[in-house]
């Protein structure tokens, strides 16, 4: 499951150091049952157990595309963050008039 590239910060709390990669019989091993033939998709999550939030990338067949989705999500978070950034500013100068 080893990928070259690296993992992006969570798009939803900013932890660098909880998201990872786990298949979903990791994920859900105390939750549910998973079919076997589910148990080897692979996600990247903001793993609790190192003070992450819990989101997840959603499940792919390879570690590769879990990666890509997981990052995708965060550079489209950061986006938005900075967007909105602009947006507030705009509005706290109008209403200081």
């Amino acid at each position: 499951m080893k990928s070259e590239e690296k993992l992006s910060a969570c798009p939803h709390c900013g932890s660098t150091s909880a998201p990872n990669v786990a298949t979903m019989h990791e994920v859900f091993k105390d939750a549910m049952d998973v079919k076997a033939e589910y148990a080897d998709l692979i996600a990247v999550v903001c793993n609790g157990a190192f003070h992450g939030c819990g989101s997840a990338s959603g499940f792919c067949a390879t570690t590769d595309d879990a990666i890509k989705l997981w990052n995708e999500r965060a550079a489209i978070a950061k986006t938005e963050m900075k967007r909105s950034a602009t947006v507030d500013a705009k509005l706290q100068k109008f209403l200081r008039g």
